[in-house]
């Protein structure tokens, strides 16, 4: 097997087999779509029958066969170099139980780390909608340009940057508003990815704010936005963060779904 890394104009080869890839469809899809930066490696540049999309920030998402020799050679070829190279550490999100169970025994020392993704119910977004009340005078809601892209980094503590390549390519192929009282930087609710159709929420808000209704204002101009534009809101947190959970039931996101991303370090794998 020649494993291979696709060009950009190369990545619609492999889009068959993300069909059914239920986790994280707006990242996978980002990335296809050429919307987000990434890299994508498949067992065959022509026909390809497996293959990875590595994220920025350095996700993996493995589809298509699971037969152990495709995919040690496609992990060890392909991310596993690049992760060394990188950072050393490898976090693989398998498209099915068959996937990870090949995952786990040929690297059987793997972490493992619970996720939730959680379906937009647009008749509970409405209902948390109106029923929300106003925050006051000092506080603004507005679209995030790069200036507030740079500033929600530096401020929040967002990734904005690392995850689109740069700000100028955030404004121009994703979108995201910040709320300020007065000077203070308060939230930050911005699109992690957009593909298939979907626009993935992540949302920072300042310490000291937390806890008063700032996240869930400055998001629910975000999902506007989204419903406006066509896209469905879809919303993922770690089973450990209860907070993040607890804003996207007060939106009207419900838990759908359950998956794992499993954590090794590169120098096992090549």
């Amino acid at each position: 097997m020649d494993v291979r890394e696709l060009q950009p104009d190369e990545y619609g080869r492999v889009c068959h087999l993300f069909g059914d890839h239920e986790v994280d469809r707006a990242m996978i899809h980002s990335i296809l779509e050429c919307h987000s930066p990434g890299r994508v490696w498949a067992d065959d540049g022509t026909h390809p029958e497996a293959a990875i999309v590595r994220h920025p920030v350095g996700d993996c998402y493995v589809a298509g066969k699971s037969d152990r020799q495709t995919v040690a050679t496609l992990v060890a070829a392909g991310p596993g170099r690049a992760g060394l190279a990188d950072h050393g550490k490898l976090v693989l999100t398998p498209g099915s139980p068959q996937l990870e169970q090949t995952i786990r025994c040929l690297w059987p020392q793997v972490g493992r780390v619970e996720w939730m993704g959680l379906s937009f119910d647009r008749e509970g977004f409405e209902v948390a909608r109106r029923s929300f009340g106003r925050l006051g005078e000092a506080v603004t809601i507005e679209r995030i340009d790069q200036r507030l892209a740079r500033r929600a980094d530096r401020e929040l503590g967002t990734t904005i940057e690392q995850v689109w390549g740069s700000v100028e390519r955030f404004v121009t192929q994703g979108f995201g508003f910040c709320m300020t009282e007065g000077r203070q930087l308060v939230s930050a609710c911005w699109s992690y990815a957009i593909g298939a159709g979907l626009g993935e929420i992540d949302i920072t808000t300042a310490a000291s704010f937390r806890g008063q209704g700032r996240a869930t204002a400055t998001c629910i101009v975000y999902i506007q936005h989204c419903l406006t534009n066509g896209l469905l809101p879809i919303w993922n947190c770690r089973k450990d963060n209860p907070a993040s959970a607890a804003v996207a039931r007060k939106l009207g996101f419900r838990p759908s779904l359950r998956f794992a991303q499993l954590l090794m370090q590169c120098a096992d794998i090549v």
